[in-house]
């Protein structure tokens, strides 16, 4: 069995960033250096073979990282920036998620089935994993391999922004759950809203981000999975080939994720990978799964 373990720590200074500024200058924004940041974590690797013989073999490694982002300075004041939903703010991760918490729905009075927001903004989750890897094991039996490859991710959110057009724009884009988790007299345990007549022309939303938005973005996905066969090199040198290898790969096999993603797939985001855009979903097209048939030949 190999163990290999390491620390680090990063503090990175002068990043750019479009800053916002006052209508009175003519425009929108100004891009300066005004952003520090740190990254410490740790990355850890085990190798172990729990099968080893003439015939048969089984070889195993595990990776797994720890990252801990935290903005350290904004501009001269460390004055919070906010965005439609990307937020920076000292202390926090790079990319933090900043809105208003759901506070629940209106059982009663002239708000009934009408979500309850509140009307202080603060950060709601990060867009940037606690913990990520890989296990990956490989198994040999005589002239067949067989490679399985998982990969994971802990401690992240996904701000479902898709459901400010499923929810907030009269349903007319709805996923096909809406109406039935639809709040009612006989259905309160639930974050949709009551759904009202469209014809007034107001779905009765808050279409500001909000915490019943966001979800866990943890997930367990089946990446990869290869079968190959290698022929003996005598039946090769019977071809005229030094070696050959035939196999077949499955990737994108399958995915494990929380109840509470609506979407297809937590790891496509469709804003991007900068600090406003990281695991932003907005119906984001998933990882395709793909089967490949090849030969690795040798001359």
């Amino acid at each position: 069995m190999v163990f290999d373990v390491s620390y680090y720590h990063k503090y990175t200074s002068d990043l750019l960033y479009d800053r916002p500024l006052p209508y009175s200058t003519g425009f929108s924004t100004m891009t300066a250096n005004i952003g520090e940041v740190s990254n410490q974590g740790l990355d850890l690797m085990v190798t172990a073979y729990p099968i080893r013989s003439n015939d048969i073999s089984w070889s195993s490694t595990l990776n797994v990282n720890y990252n801990k982002n935290k903005v350290e300075k904004i501009g001269l004041n460390n004055e919070t920036i906010w965005n439609n939903w990307g937020t920076l703010k000292v202390g926090e991760s790079l990319s933090s998620f900043g809105g208003y918490e759901w506070l629940g729905i209106s059982d009663s009075g002239d708000n009934i089935g009408r979500s309850i927001i509140a009307t202080e903004r603060t950060i709601l989750g990060k867009g940037l994993p606690d913990w990520t890897g890989s296990f990956t094991n490989t198994f040999n039996y005589k002239n067949f391999d067989l490679t399985v490859d998982f990969q994971f991710t802990l401690g992240v959110d996904v701000l479902q922004d898709f459901l400010h057009s499923t929810q907030s724009r009269f349903l007319t884009s709805g996923l096909s759950t809406i109406l039935t988790d639809a709040w009612s007299p006989e259905n309160k345990n639930t974050k949709v809203q009551m759904i009202f007549n469209r014809q007034y022309g107001d779905s009765y939303t808050d279409q500001n981000f909000n915490s019943s938005w966001l979800a866990d973005g943890s997930y367990l996905r089946l990446s990869l999975i290869q079968l190959g066969y290698t022929l003996d090199k005598s039946v090769a040198a019977k071809l005229g080939l030094k070696g050959l290898r035939v196999y077949g790969t499955a990737n994108n096999v399958f995915l494990l994720c929380s109840d509470e993603f609506k979407g297809y797939d937590p790891e496509s985001s469709s804003k991007g990978t900068s600090q406003w855009g990281q695991n932003v979903m907005f119906f984001a097209y998933p990882k395709a799964r793909t089967f490949t048939l090849g030969a690795s030949i040798t001359f």
